[in-house]
C-alpha cells in the first residue's frame, strides 16, 4: 500500500487511485511500447529511488528529457517525492542558471538522456521489483512546485513558477464541477509537450479520470502529426489534445488517415479560429470539443467552454469559469458595473493556503452579463499612430485562397507580412484587393514577403 495515495493533499493520489482501481488497465502507450497503471507504478517508484540516492538533502529536479516517456515517469516521481522540478525546453539551458531564475533552494539533481557528466538518465523498462512506497521516506515540503517555461513567442521565455497546491485546487474543483466529463475512460493522444504547463495539465486531467495516455515520444511539433498515420494509435483513440496549429495539420491530412473512435477533441494555448472548428465538425461530426482558456501562471484551467454544439455556443466566450477563481478586468470601476465592461483581464488565485496571488493575463476582454468574452491579445504594434494587433491581420489573411500561414510585424517603420503560399495563390496586388474589403486601409501591409515557413515555438505559436 502506498505511503502517499492517502493524503488528502497529495497530487500523487491521482495517479494512485487508477493503480489500485485498476491495476491492469492500460495507462501509457508510445512508440510500440505499453504500460499498465501497475507497471507505470514500478517504474516510477524505480526512479523515485534512483532520485533520493542520487543526492543528500534534495529538494529540486531538473527534467530535461528529449523522450516525453522519460519526462512522464520523471514528473509523477517527483510529485511522489514532493520535491520541486523544472521542466526543461531545451538542453542549452545550463542548470546553475535554471536554479538561479528559479530561486530554488537546497541540492538538485538533473535528469536528462544527454549523458551529461552531472546528469543521471532513467530506465522505463518495466521492473522486476514491485513497487513498495512504504519503504521510501516521506521529507514531504511545505510546498512544492513546479517550474514552466513561456512559449517566448515576444522574446527570451520566462520561467514562471507554480504551485502542487494550485493544480490539486483547480482538479479537486474541477472534479467537484463535473467541468471534464470527457476526461473519464478515454483513450487519449496528447500531442501537446509535456514540458508544457498544457500539456502536464492534460495528463493530470486524463490520468484522474482513469483515461490512458497516447504520446509521442520526442517533444517536437511534428512527431504527433505522424503518430497519426500509425493504425495502432488512430484505430484506438478516442481524444485527442492539441493546440490550434495542430489541428489546421491534421485537418491537412484528414483524407489519408482514419479516427474511427474519435469522440472529443480539445483545444488550449491559443485562441481558435471559428473557421477551423467547423473544418473540423464537417470532418468529425459526432465529436464534442472543449476550449480551455489558461496562463502559464495557472496550473490547468482557469475557465472551460465545452461545446456539443457548435452552432448553440459564443466561441468568443472563455466559458464556465472554475469557482476556485477570481476575475475582473483592468479598468473594471468597483462602484460601476455596467452590463458591457472591456479590459484586460485579471486572475486571483492561492499560490497557496495563506498567499494569494494576482495573475495579469495581457487579453483584453469584454464582459458581458457574468460572462467574459475574449476579444484579443495584447499584441498591438504601433503604426501610423494607430494601435494595431497583429493577429486580427493574419486572421484576415490567412481566410484568403491560396495562403496558409502568415505573421504580421513592423519593420523599418512599415507594416509587413510573411506569407506561406500555394499554386492557387493570385498576386499581391489581387491579396491587397480582397483585404480592403474586410481591413481599413492602414491594417493592410505595406509589404509582403513570401516564405518557405513561418517559424513557430514547439506549441505552434508564432515567434514574434
Amino acid at each position: 500500500m502506498a505511503l502517499y495515495s492517502h493524503h488528502q493533499g497529495h497530487l500523487f493520489r491521482y495517479f494512485y487511485d487508477q493503480v489500485t482501481r485498476s491495476p491492469q488497465q492500460l495507462y501509457l502507450s508510445s512508440s510500440g511500447k505499453r504500460w499498465t497503471f501497475q507497471e507505470a507504478d514500478d517504474v516510477i517508484f524505480a526512479i523515485s529511488r534512483l532520485i533520493l540516492k542520487s543526492a543528500a538533502d534534495l529538494t529540486t529536479v531538473i527534467i530535461n528529457f528529449n523522450d516525453q516517456r522519460k519526462l512522464l515517469f520523471s514528473f509523477w516521481a517527483c510529485v511522489a517525492l514532493e520535491l520541486d522540478m523544472i521542466l526543461v525546453p531545451e538542453r542549452t539551458i545550463p542548470a546553475h542558471d535554471l536554479l538561479a531564475r528559479s530561486d530554488c533552494q537546497g541540492s538538485s539533481i538533473t535528469l536528462s538522456d544527454d549523458q551529461g557528466e552531472h546528469s543521471h538518465d532513467v530506465y522505463i523498462d518495466i521492473p522486476l521489483q514491485r513497487a513498495q512506497w512504504s519503504e521510501l521516506p516521506n521529507k514531504r515540503q511545505q510546498y512544492s512546485h513546479i517550474f514552466f517555461f513561456t512559449s517566448g513567442t515576444t522574446g527570451q521565455s520566462k520561467l514562471i513558477k507554480t504551485s502542487y497546491y494550485q493544480l490539486i485546487n483547480a482538479i479537486d474543483s474541477i472534479r467537484k464541477s463535473r467541468m471534464m466529463p470527457y476526461t473519464q475512460s478515454q483513450l487519449v493522444l496528447i500531442s501537446i509537450p509535456l514540458f508544457h504547463s498544457y500539456g502536464i495539465s492534460a495528463v493530470v486531467e486524463y490520468t484522474q479520470g482513469g483515461s490512458a495516455l497516447f504520446i509521442p515520444d520526442a517533444k517536437d511539433s511534428i512527431s504527433p502529426i505522424q503518430l497519426l498515420f500509425d493504425p495502432e494509435v488512430n484505430t484506438k483513440i478516442t481524444a485527442i489534445e492539441g493546440v490550434p496549429y495542430f489541428y489546421k495539420q491534421l485537418m491537412l491530412i484528414s483524407n489519408r488517415i482514419k479516427i474511427p473512435h474519435l469522440q472529443h477533441l480539445g483545444f488550449g494555448g491559443d485562441a481558435v479560429p471559428p473557421e477551423l472548428l467547423q473544418q473540423l465538425h464537417g470532418k468529425f461530426k459526432q465529436v464534442s470539443f472543449s476550449i480551455r482558456y489558461g496562463v502559464t501562471e495557472i496550473p490547468s484551467i482557469i475557465a472551460l467552454n465545452y461545446i456539443n454544439d457548435i452552432h448553440r455556443v459564443h466561441l468568443k466566450c472563455i466559458g464556465q469559469v472554475l469557482p476556485i477563481y477570481d476575475l475582473h478586468l483592468a479598468d473594471e470601476s468597483a462602484l460601476v458595473k455596467p452590463l458591457h465592461i472591456k479590459g484586460e483581464l485579471i486572475v486571483q488565485c492561492d499560490l497557496y493556503p495563506d498567499h494569494r496571488l494576482r495573475v495579469e493575463t495581457h487579453d483584453v476582454m469584454e464582459k458581458i452579463g457574468d460572462h467574459y468574452h475574449f476579444i484579443s491579445r495584447n499584441l498591438f504594434i504601433k503604426y501610423k499612430g494607430y494601435k494595431i494587433n497583429p493577429v486580427q491581420v493574419e486572421t484576415c489573411l490567412n481566410a484568403v485562397i491560396g495562403i496558409v500561414d502568415s505573421k504580421v510585424y513592423l519593420k523599418n517603420d512599415h507594416l509587413c507580412a510573411d506569407l506561406v503560399v500555394h499554386a492557387e495563390f493570385k498576386d499581391v496586388q489581387a491579396l491587397k484587393m480582397e483585404l480592403a474589403q474586410s481591413l481599413n486601409s492602414y491594417l493592410i501591409p505595406d509589404h509582403f514577403v513570401l516564405v518557405e515557413q513561418i517559424e513557430r515555438t514547439k506549441t505552434g505559436k508564432i515567434k514574434r
